[in-house]
């Protein structure tokens, strides 16, 4: 996902920012992103309806990429794992 969640990839849908950052967290998984004046000054001091910023993150978790292949197969497999794993199912049965 590094690879695929670029920059060009957010600026256009949250162009109003300005200015993007993006930060990795791979001890997480994550990744972080820093959308300058786009709350109008946040939290406590902006007067907008949504001071935290939970709509742009709902857009950017619903947003649409193109995934290739490989990084498809392999999340895939994964969960196909998971659930064996949960349902207490063994590879060797």
């Amino acid at each position: 996902m590094v690879r695929i969640i670029t920059m060009l990839v957010l600026v256009s849908p949250f162009a109003f920012a300005n200015d993007v950052e993006r930060y990795e967290l791979p001890n997480l998984r994550a990744l972080n992103f820093l959308l300058h004046r786009s709350l109008d000054g946040g939290g406590t001091r902006s007067l907008m309806l949504d001071a935290q910023g939970k709509t742009f993150s709902t857009a950017l978790l619903r947003m649409e990429v193109d995934l290739p292949e490989e990084i498809v197969d392999g999340v895939r497999d994964r969960m196909h794992e998971e659930r064996q794993r949960w349902r207490g199912e063994d590879d060797g049965e």
